[in-house]
């Protein structure tokens, strides 16, 4: 009796995931972004998120994007306001069970927004796990993507499980500061005594880190 009441309890959850599964992803087919920043692949399998709107440029008008997954990779796909291709950008994919979990925009400077995407990487091994969510940041400088790039910049949280040792966590805090008073802000990811500054290099449009 105790193994079916189990076996029932089992069946629902997996029920219970499939379908906020398929309510988050749908089955399409889009053509291929040509971006610089996409990696070429030929999709045999692609299911996708609704279009979200977010103002990822800072302007007031809100742009696109949604997450895919297509052939067991991440990707996040944004639009601009007319609807246009900005690019597809792949996340770093380890496991099963990987998701994006929130999205969070920021202002770095007046002519700066980044846009936050905490993503799950996927969880790793049976018994012995090494599982961990990654920051990854899409900047953007004076509401021109052409002045954009997107980019892992550092995990924020650590699950280590080993079956001889128990398990051992960290979760990185996430801030931003202006440290050297030079208009823009820098990203802070830290624990404890453990502490990474990412800053904005606007000659390449992207974020550089230092650890602390």
């Amino acid at each position: 009796m105790r193994i079916l009441i189990a076996l029932m309890l089992i069946f629902n959850s997996m029920a219970q995931d499939e379908w906020f599964f398929n309510r988050l992803l749908r089955k399409t087919k889009i053509p291929t972004v040509n971006s610089s920043a996409e990696v070429k692949v030929r999709d045999f399998f692609k299911v996708s998120s609704s279009f979200i709107k977010l103002d990822i440029t800072g302007d007031g008008i809100e742009e696109y994007f949604r997450i895919e997954m297509v052939d067991g990779l991440y990707y996040v796909k944004i639009l601009d306001h007319r609807r246009e291709d900005v690019g597809r950008f792949k996340f770093l994919t380890k496991g099963h069970s990987a998701r994006v979990y929130r999205v969070l925009r920021k202002h770095i400077s007046k002519d700066v927004v980044v846009t936050l995407f905490y993503f799950f990487e996927g969880k790793t091994g049976y018994l012995d796990k090494y599982n961990t969510a990654g920051l990854y940041s899409f900047v953007v400088r004076d509401n021109d993507f052409k002045k954009s790039s997107f980019q892992r910049l550092t995990p924020i949280w650590i699950e280590k499980k080993d079956f001889n040792l128990g398990t051992y966590k960290r979760l990185y805090d996430v801030g931003s500061k202006d440290f050297n008073n030079d208009g823009d802000n820098e990203l802070i990811v830290s624990n404890r005594g453990i502490k990474r500054i990412f800053s904005y290099d606007r000659s390449s449009n992207s974020m550089f880190g230092t650890e602390l």
